[in-house]
């Protein structure tokens, strides 16, 4: 290569950036850029709705349960009827059937 072409050090500008620096300034990109964070934060909005949706959901299902198994509970304690007298026993065309004690 010909001397013309050839930089001297007189000429020539070095920039050199440490560890520390590359870091610092990464830090201050991604201070200063909420690249995605909106996004996120809205998803996971999206989630807590779905989540407090699903949970008056199962407390619904949970005392309609609760509600059966009383419905179930009162039925089972009384006395059990076999089935119900019919109010003039000459009419029916069945047998009268009595309650059970």
């Amino acid at each position: 290569m010909a001397e013309s072409f050839k930089l001297t050090t007189d000429h020539t500008q070095k920039a050199t950036l440490g560890c520390g620096t590359l870091i610092l300034i990464a830090i201050i990109v991604a201070i200063f850029s909420d690249h995605g964070t909106r996004d996120v934060e809205r998803g996971v909005d999206d989630l807590r709705h779905d989540v407090q949706d699903l949970k008056r959901s199962v407390d619904s299902q949970s005392e309609k349960v609760r509600g059966l198994e009383d419905l179930l509970k009162k039925g089972n304690s009384g006395s059990k009827p076999a089935e119900a007298i019919p109010k003039n026993p000459f009419e029916s065309e069945e047998p009268q059937k009595r309650t059970l004690p």
